[in-house]
């Protein structure tokens, strides 16, 4: 298994395969049912792959906030500076 993300090509893929299905029972006498049945090795294996990497635990985005609390705390030190009556220098 991989840890690739499925593209949104191959989901159009296997969806098309899926859509053009008999409703079932599916069976290689259906000419319909081939593709789907001939690419289920290895679309199962693959979506459930994918199911797998979504549920891991994943670490939170927080640069948005992090660039947020830079951004207040430089201000606050400007701010501060100017009350002090020191010269402001550029904050990185």
């Amino acid at each position: 298994m991989t840890d690739t993300p499925i593209t949104t090509e191959e989901l159009d893929e296997m969806q098309a395969r899926a859509d053009k299905c008999t409703g079932g029972p599916w069976g290689w006498e259906h000419e319909a049912d081939r593709p789907f049945l001939k690419h289920a090795p290895a679309d199962i294996p693959r979506l459930i792959a994918e199911v797998r990497r979504l549920r891991k635990p994943r670490k939170p985005n927080t640069s948005w906030l992090d660039e947020h609390l830079l951004a207040k705390a430089a201000e606050a030190i400007t701010k501060t500076q100017e009350r002090l009556g020191r010269p402001r220098r550029e904050i990185p």
